[in-house]
């Protein structure tokens, strides 16, 4: 029997890789990213001698922490998407915080990408964001920053989570939150790259009648594991619900 975890892993992984075949495209000219002190003569070099899935996670943070004035082009966003899809994949831990790892993609712009293209990114955000139903190092929280950062709307991946189990919906916040002890928002909301309406709307989420209905359905599921109720109990607490 394949686990819960299990097959959610692979349905990531499976369009991680689909992706990698999608933009297999040439290298482009240039990485964009400040050389005069930003990234290393040997990072310059090696975005010209490497393949993209040959970077590796230590790369891309550099130059996600490197002066970039502006989002990537067109062939940089293609040639270097899938290597941070990989590296989200595999919980990398950027410098800078997760939540950033997509901001030069314009993911959430669909004139930028074909339907193809687009299609596969939505599927990418909907097997990452489920693969954190089971395990992860990242919050929920982080991830739905890092897609409204890149200009996706919360209401699709919000009503994603209302498809989730109860149960697995509080283990998640449960985790998220410091083991229930408080609400926390770990994303960088108060950027000027999320509208502010999208922040309030994540908020409102998290203390709003849906997630406290699902918390109510975790307390009574009979079948729930023992530590179910505890962590159900201790979430309202900490949403001001009880």
């Amino acid at each position: 029997m394949v686990s819960a975890e299990g097959d959610l892993q692979r349905r990531l992984t499976a369009v991680t890789e689909e992706a990698w075949r999608l933009f297999d495209v040439p290298r482009p000219a240039s990485h964009g990213a400040c050389t005069a002190c930003c990234l290393t003569a040997e990072q310059d070099r090696a975005f010209f001698t490497r393949g993209a899935r040959a970077l590796g996670p230590d790369w891309l943070d550099a130059w996600l922490c490197a002066a970039f004035d502006a989002p990537a082009a067109p062939d940089l966003a293609r040639y270097l998407l899938p290597a941070i899809f990989q590296a989200l994949q595999d919980d990398t831990d950027f410098t800078f915080g997760t939540d950033g790892a997509l901001k030069r993609f314009r993911t959430g712009d669909g004139t930028f990408w074909t339907g193809a293209e687009r299609a596969l990114i939505l599927r990418w955000r909907t097997a990452l964001i489920d693969s954190l139903r089971v395990d992860g190092v990242y919050a929920l929280d982080e991830i739905l920053c890092v897609f409204c950062r890149d200009g996706h709307p919360p209401g699709p991946m919000l009503r994603q989570l209302q498809a989730w189990p109860p149960v697995d919906l509080v283990e998640r916040l449960w985790r998220d939150w410091d083991g229930g002890r408080c609400l926390r928002q770990l994303g960088h909301w108060s950027d000027r790259d999320v509208p502010a309406a999208w922040s309030t709307e994540v908020s409102d989420w998290y203390t709003g009648p849906f997630v406290l209905h699902r918390i109510h359905e975790a307390i009574c599921d009979e079948t729930a594991r023992p530590d179910i109720f505890d962590k159900a109990d201790s979430l309202l607490l900490c949403t001001g619900n009880i």
